[in-house]
Parts: C-alpha cells; structure tokens; sequence
C-alpha cells in the first residue's frame, strides 16, 4: 500500500514538473564561488507550445508584470543579494514573491523572492535563455519553488514547480526540537526492547 502511494506522489510531482511552459534549470547542478557569496546561475527552457511576451508595457512595472506578460518568480531564496538577467529580462526582488494569477505556492513573508520579467519582442518556443543569475550567502543546495506566466495560443498560461536552489537552514532552536525528538524516539525505542 505504501509503495503504490509512494509512486502515486512521484508521479505527481514529475507531471508538474513536466507541465511546467517555463523550466528554469540550474547550471552544473550547484553555485559557484568560494564564499562568502555563492553564485546560482540559471537557464530556462521554453517549450513549443508557449511564447514569451512583454511584462513591463501599457502601464506595468517590474513589481505588476502584465497579465499576459512572460516572467517567472523564484521563492524562499536564502542569504539573497545581487540578481543579474540576460539581455531582454528585468529583475526585481519582493518579500510577497510575485505570483500569477490562479497558481498556490508556498511563500514564507520572510524570506526574499527574486521575478525575472520578459522585456523584449515577442518570442516563439521552443527557446532557451542562460544568465539568470543572483548571489547568495548559502552554498546549500536544496528544492524551492518556482512559478511561471508565459503565453500559449495568444493567451495568458501560468504554472509552477520546483527547481534546486539555495535551501534555508533551519534555525538553532529548530533543530534542537528535531535532536530533542529524535533522542525521545531511540530512549522509547530502548525502552520497549527492554
């Protein structure tokens, strides 16, 4: 039962990481540098079916990228400083990630989030841009999330998923509660033995 239910979660998470229009990708799997700052260099993939439109126009700006405007946000980014975007691409950095219309992520208020938005000509997938990139105090890679606007057929098309980046470390009295569970599950255990 709990191997069917384990391939039921994998095969969801793999579909919505499939589905996703836009799939930003880290190069070479972890940051560079040697600290203190760590660069996290991205690059994206736009698939056939989407194309990539303008999201600072008719009165937009790089904190409300148009609705049927191309950007995508990276969430819950740890020790964030310093983005950098390609040519034709726009950085702005939020405490509220930026988020499109009709898509739920998870989003802690107190952990900054970086939107890359589209600013040049209308662009049909499938398509790949490098050089999205931002420093960061950690070299930790763990999974955030991102989320996505691009354009299908004329219209607005959003979604999410997640990708590797820099994970948050737990705070000091976090992981005094899981050492403190975990040595109250072994003297539980100890004892039953007994």
């Amino acid at each position: 039962m709990s191997r069917n239910i384990f391939i039921g979660v994998i095969a969801v998470a793999l579909s919505v990481c499939a589905s996703a229009s836009i799939t930003p990708t880290l190069d070479s799997g972890s940051p560079s540098g040697a600290g203190p700052l760590f660069t996290w260099t991205y690059t994206i993939a736009v698939d056939s079916n989407e194309a990539l439109s303008p999201s600072v126009n008719s009165g937009c700006t790089p904190a409300t990228p148009c609705p049927a405007g191309s950007f995508f946000t990276l969430y819950d980014i740890a020790g964030l400083t310093s983005p950098s975007a390609p040519v034709n691409w726009g950085s702005t950095i939020q405490l509220t990630g930026i988020t499109p219309s009709f898509v739920a992520v998870g989003d802690s208020t107190g952990v900054e989030n970086l939107t890359f938005f589209y600013t040049g000509p209308a662009a049909p997938g499938p398509l790949t841009s490098d050089g999205f990139a931002f420093q960061s105090t950690s070299n930790l890679v763990g999974q955030i999330q991102y989320a996505f606007s691009a354009t299908s057929n004329g219209t607005g098309d959003s979604g999410r998923g997640f990708v590797a980046g820099p994970a948050l470390v737990p705070e000091p009295a976090s992981l005094a509660l899981i050492g403190a569970g975990l040595i109250g599950l072994a003297l539980g255990r100890k004892r039953l033995k007994r």
